[in-house]
């Protein structure tokens, strides 16, 4: 077939304070734990492109991903809010505008994973996760002090501008 698979995805929206198990979650008519599975044998192989995890615009709100390898999968515009990522495998995963709201990114490994222009609001334990300095944070939206302390130690984070900088450099220039 030559449709995307993009295009097929049906979204499973959990109600706000009832988190949903992998098991529950079906993506394009597929158990959750089946898309897991297919992804593992893709990254052992990756001949086959229909193996490897696309969640692109999937929700999954709330759910809890503790230690799911998703080493390379696509979740460009996913909705991650509240979802439990500890010691998730993101390495090399495109998050590209994904949703991370309030997730817990205890032990999680983000060595070069695709974080551009994604929202981090309120996220838990970022200086807990792995490879922060390898990731592409850029123009990822963030609360000020996970920016202050991303800045300093991942070139794609720009530090907070502090006040009154600006006017010292004009001031220099006069």
């Amino acid at each position: 077939d030559s449709f995307s698979i993009i295009d097929k995805v049906l979204f499973m929206v959990p109600i706000r304070g009832e988190g949903m198990e992998r098991g529950e979650i079906v993506i394009n008519g597929k158990p959750f734990n089946e898309i897991l599975s297919d992804h593992a044998k893709w990254l052992e192989d990756k001949n086959n492109q229909r193996l490897r995890a696309n969640l692109s615009k999937a929700c999954l709100c709330e759910v809890d991903l503790r230690g799911a390898n998703l080493n390379e999968a696509i979740l460009c515009k996913a909705d991650l809010s509240w979802a439990d990522l500890r010691k998730v495998n993101l390495s090399g995963a495109n998050l590209s505008e994904a949703k991370l709201t309030e997730v817990d990114l205890s032990e999680a490994n983000l060595s070069g994973a695709h974080i551009k222009e994604a929202n981090l609001s309120e996220v838990k334990n970022i200086s807990e996760a792995k490879e922060l300095d390898t990731a592409d944070f850029t123009d990822a939206i963030m609360d000020d002090e996970i920016r202050e302390y991303l800045s300093k130690i991942n070139p794609t984070v720009k530090p907070l501008d502090k006040p009154g900088e600006e006017n010292k450099e004009s001031d220099k220039s006069a």
